[in-house]
């Protein structure tokens, strides 16, 4: 880090810089101001092809419900205060973080760049001193890197890091962060830059325009954790804005997250069968048919002997979707050890069936369907755990997931 009290940040100019010193924003209900320069508030309102302004406005407030900030938008310049201050440069696109309570972090990005709002979310991520995803220490299990499509300003987004291991220890890797770039990034022209070895996930990262759960989790476990203890389940966390009350997946319910919510309407959500235990010594497959749902459609699977994992076979998916529809049908299967990271989405059909990796022994399902006219068929079984190295055969991985769509 410059002494000077500039900081790059996911962008370290050498080694002594990989620290990362969030920035001081007020955490105790204080307003935090973030400002768009007029250059680019005019590029946003009278340019074709760039995302409206309130969609960043909604992220700012999804993270006032989800953590202990309090950010407004200012109408005026903040230039000397603590803040965030979205502006435009002719130069690399670059986030300087703050360490100053009479300094904002400066987002300085290209107009072309501002076009993306997953490049917009993702910067926007850093701001709040968090890393890209993909610098994750246990990344190598998940994607493999083309260094040689990456130009050379960008290749220190993708080293690994270590500098947030106490905010992310016990989480699982998530597709769908803010802070997990597309797979074009960084590209020395439209080179692809990486490659999930489960290559579903390449239909996960442009998913959300907005932050998801995981980067609100982290941002609290930064800047708002409270002292007591963490009882909530199911990747669930306390924020200091309220100690006593657990914030939890989108799934799950109750004081401490410990419940999945429950389907209203069971017509189509397999028969009415949501809660499955795989006895234990069970040999015999057992399926899930969800089909023609009229409410959201929850399911949880879990193996009764604590010491097997659940293998999932995603059989089928028949998904109808509408162009520029929001409320597209979407399945998502939490497989991981950690809820609280996005699960593998099923956006579209399935006609080859495939396997997840077997790491866990409960597995949750949600599906929803408003037009009640998509289907997903899966069949599950327990299994002992195996462990996989994907650092092996990684082009044949990649290959096969390719051969099996």
């Amino acid at each position: 880090m410059h002494m000077s009290g500039e900081s790059y940040a996911g962008h370290p100019l050498n080694e002594k810089e990989r620290i990362i010193y969030p920035p001081p924003y007020p955490t105790d209900g204080r307003e935090v101001s973030y400002y768009y320069e007029e250059k680019l508030l005019d590029l946003f309102k009278k340019l074709k092809g760039y995302p409206d302004v309130e969609e960043i406005d909604e992220i700012f407030y999804q993270i006032n419900n989800y953590t202990c900030f309090n950010f407004t938008k200012s109408q005026v310049d903040i230039k000397n205060k603590i803040g965030i201050y979205f502006c435009i440069t002719q130069h690399n696109d670059h986030v300087r973080l703050s360490n100053d309570d009479n300094k904002p972090t400066y987002i300085s990005l290209k107009e072309e760049t501002y076009k993306d709002i997953f490049k917009i979310r993702f910067y926007l991520g850093l701001a709040f001193g968090l890393i890209p995803e993909i610098q994750r220490i246990d990344r190598d299990r998940e994607l493999q890197i083309d260094y040689d499509n990456i130009s050379l300003y960008f290749k220190p987004y993708f080293n690994k890091s270590n500098y947030y291991y106490k905010f992310i220890q016990n989480t699982d890797y998530d597709f769908a962060s803010a802070t997990h770039f597309p797979n074009d990034f960084g590209s020395k022209g439209l080179e692809i830059t990486y490659k999930p070895f489960n290559c579903r996930y390449e239909e996960m990262l442009k998913a959300n325009r907005l932050f998801v759960y995981s980067d609100f989790r982290k941002i609290n476990n930064i800047y708002c954790k409270c002292l007591k203890k963490n009882s909530c389940e199911h990747g669930g966390y306390y924020s200091k804005k309220n100690c006593m009350e657990c914030q939890c997946p989108s799934i799950f319910t109750g004081k401490n997250c410990e419940n999945l919510i429950e389907t209203k309407e069971k017509i189509g959500c397999n028969n009415g069968n949501t809660e499955i235990k795989i006895k234990k010594d069970e040999k015999k497959e057992g399926e899930v048919t969800i089909k023609n749902i009229k409410e959201d459609c929850y399911i949880s699977i879990t193996a009764e002997d604590k010491n097997k994992v659940v293998q999932i076979t995603v059989k089928s998916a028949e998904i109808i979707n509408f162009d520029g529809c929001i409320m597209n049908p979407r399945g998502e299967i939490k497989y991981r050890k950690d809820k609280g990271v996005e699960g593998l989405y099923i956006q579209y059909n399935v006609s080859n069936p495939f396997k997840l990796k077997a790491l866990s022994n409960e597995v949750f399902i949600k599906f929803h369907d408003y037009f009640s006219r998509s289907s997903l068929k899966l069949s599950y079984k327990e299994i002992d755990p195996i462990e996989i190295d994907s650092t092996k055969d990684s082009k044949e991985l990649i290959e096969s997931c390719k051969a099996e769509i």
